[in-house]
């Protein structure tokens, strides 16, 4: 992240109070971004906005499984994500 200087993402839907849906990951690219102060751009199509709100986004923003980022090769079998 040190030479970053933007992250771009895609999104899956935009609701009307900005929460992004996205695939699996991808909050955890912004969170570190923005602990870098690295702007973060969500690019999309203009289909893709919706006029539903959600309240609880960080818990269920993502989708896809989120055991697919969960085991790194290489590491012990005890995994902290899944806890």
């Amino acid at each position: 992240m040190h030479e970053v200087t933007k992250v771009f993402l895609g999104a899956s839907l935009v609701l009307s109070n900005g929460t992004v849906y996205s695939g699996v990951g991808t909050a955890c690219v912004a969170m570190v971004a923005n602990a870098f102060r690295v702007p973060v751009l969500v690019c999309f199509e203009a289909y893709k906005f919706h006029e539903r709100v959600q309240l609880d986004s960080i818990c269920s923003n993502e989708l896809g499984d989120p055991n697919a980022i969960s085991q790194v090769h290489g590491r012990d079998r005890h995994n902290k994500l899944l806890r």
